[in-house]
């Protein structure tokens, strides 16, 4: 949260710089990364994410900015069946985060292109593990961190559509942090290292400010 707020006052005395606030949206193609049970192995899973943005131009060349949203990130967890050639698709795991990415984009000469990087600070708000049918679900948001942090990392092409820019970005995504907190002395499905990673395909619609002096 820190970083959140040292985020927002930049960009509130940055006084004679450009402002844009836009809306945000698309999808996430995660799995995850670390070690896993006996016999089995992680696939992607694809979830939404939706969200604003505010963001400052600081240079001809860098923006910075905050885009808080709501993710859904998760798993689906194959185990290996006997007789059976290939792991088997058995249960997914599935998180909906409330999202505050802190992003930097530099952008090329022709000011279309750019590349993007920063920290994605997430809080849980729902987690389960539940059968690929649905008929057995389990919550386990209590088994959790309470706060998730990823870098990523990306390509993006904006571009004017009367006085909106319009984008689209590539991220890879990377979790930072081993999100695993089981209660102490009580059995948990959750006996593994959690960490997030895949890719993010987003598309933005945005409007520039100029601040008054």
């Amino acid at each position: 949260m820190y970083l959140a707020f040292s985020a927002i006052i930049l960009l509130y005395q940055a006084g004679l710089a450009q402002f844009e606030i836009g809306l945000i949206g698309g999808f996430s193609r995660s799995g995850l990364s670390g070690d896993k049970p006996n016999n089995a192995t992680y696939t992607t899973l694809t979830g939404i994410g939706i969200g604003g943005i505010l963001e400052i131009k600081i240079s001809q060349y860098v923006h910075v900015g905050i885009q808080p949203m709501y993710l859904q990130r998760g798993s689906k967890i194959a185990y290996k069946i006997k007789d059976e050639r290939d792991p088997v698709d058995s249960l997914k795991f599935k998180i909906n985060y409330l999202t505050l990415p802190l992003m930097v984009k530099v952008y090329g000469n022709n000011q279309k292109t750019y590349l993007i990087s920063g920290f994605d600070v997430g809080f849980p708000t729902i987690a389960s593990i539940e059968t690929l049918d649905g008929s057995e679900k389990e919550n386990v948001l209590d088994r959790l961190k309470s706060v998730d942090v990823v870098v990523n990392f990306g390509f993006g092409v904006r571009l004017p559509v009367n006085q909106f820019m319009l984008a689209f970005e590539l991220r890879y995504i990377q979790g930072l942090l081993n999100l695993n907190e089981p209660t102490e002395g009580e059995a948990s499905p959750l006996d593994f290292i959690i960490r997030t990673s895949g890719f993010q395909l987003f598309s933005s619609v945005s409007l520039p400010l100029r601040k008054s002096k």
